[in-house]
């Protein structure tokens, strides 16, 4: 199972990663040819999510070079979208734990306090995730079809 909760973790990161970048490319294609490498390094240049964890803070900062409030557009598309946040720090630290195998803070912390590496817990957090995911998508496509006057993707 601990396996499983890294992938996740992994796959999400992933995801995130994706998302910016293809959220860079769609303003960068529509700047002047003499603007794009400038402005791609803007965006892209030491982004978070290519070396730490996708948890709410990296990706906070790295989707902030869009659209500041980043999260607060996410969680005003519902009521849910706070506590799958929440989950997706929990499994950040469940994902770090099993890395470097070192548990002893799990217990203690109150974010992961009650929680456990099983099934249920795992279907908890992919599905919290997923619909996550489709926040994250949801506010990125309004924000870059605002700044470049046409559907991104």
């Amino acid at each position: 199972m601990r396996s499983r909760l890294v992938q996740l973790a992994s796959q999400f990161q992933r995801y995130c990663r994706d998302l910016h970048g293809l959220s860079a490319d769609a303003v960068v294609s529509t700047a002047q040819p003499t603007y794009r490498y400038a402005l791609r390094v803007a965006f892209t240049l030491g982004r978070r999510l290519d070396r730490q964890n996708a948890n709410t803070a990296t990706i906070g900062d790295d989707f902030g070079r869009f659209a500041p409030g980043f999260w607060s557009a996410v969680d005003a598309l519902g009521p849910s979208f706070a506590a799958r946040r929440r989950k997706l720090d929990q499994l950040n630290a469940w994902r770090n734990a099993i890395a470097h195998q070192d548990f002893t803070r799990l217990g203690a912390d109150p974010l992961t306090a009650g929680t456990r590496a099983d099934l249920p817990t795992f279907r908890s957090w992919r599905s919290a995730l997923d619909q996550l995911a489709g926040g994250m998508d949801r506010v990125m496509y309004r924000v870059i079809a605002a700044t470049i006057g046409r559907a991104p993707w």
